[in-house]
């Protein structure tokens, strides 16, 4: 078993850098000093897009092909498409799906007892 694990996160748009940075601290402070768990930060996205006319940077994907887990937010903007008219911010997901064999995007979810 491992001492450390890398974890890429990628903030992505909108609400995903404030839902990102919340989830990583509530995840620091839930285990501790001793938190196995290193973050490192990557950009892609719609945002970034605009700002580079790339929406997933080469560099970002390898680091999310090197880490142990993968952490993004929402991607996405309203009006910020590719020339051909897809959103662009939302192939950052689809990419590591394929890509990467991820064949699920699974969120915790509970069950109401009545």
């Amino acid at each position: 078993m491992k001492d450390v694990y890398q974890i890429a996160v990628v903030h992505g748009d909108g609400i995903g850098p404030e839902v990102c940075a919340a989830a990583v601290e509530v995840v620091k402070a839930a285990l501790g000093p001793g938190c196995p768990l290193r973050f490192t930060e990557h950009p892609a996205g719609a945002a970034h897009f605009l700002k580079t006319g790339q929406s997933f940077p080469e560099p970002t994907f390898e680091a999310c092909r090197a880490a142990d887990a993968i952490l993004h937010g929402a991607g996405g903007l309203p009006g910020v498409v590719y020339p051909d008219g897809t959103e662009a911010g939302l192939d950052f997901t689809l990419r590591l799906r394929f890509e990467l064999d991820l064949y699920a995007n699974i969120r915790p979810s509970g069950s109401s007892k009545a």
